[in-house]
């Protein structure tokens, strides 16, 4: 089965259109999960969430060190006392 073909970057990481054509690259592919997802039987409300537990935790994995909030995020989270940003 072939991958995914995802554009990468055609501005600088500073430009202010970045984060917008990341976007633009990554949803196509979050439609396609979205609607696997659906099709495999998940309700919609259980598919977002999940999805945006994930989301969270891979943008506070990648957050600088110092970064307070990530770090207490992280640490509740080894511990058990976070189970998802949305419960």
């Amino acid at each position: 089965m072939a991958r995914p073909r995802i554009n990468g970057p055609q501005r600088a990481a500073n430009d202010p259109n970045y984060p917008d054509d990341c976007r633009q690259a990554l949803e196509p592919h979050f439609q396609s999960l979205l609607m696997a997802a659906a099709r495999a039987g998940w309700a919609p409300a259980e598919i977002t969430r999940a999805l945006l537990v994930m989301a969270a935790d891979s943008y506070y994995a990648h957050a600088p060190e110092d970064d307070p909030l990530a770090f207490r995020i992280a640490s509740e989270r080894e511990t058990g006392a976070v189970k998802a940003p949305l419960g």
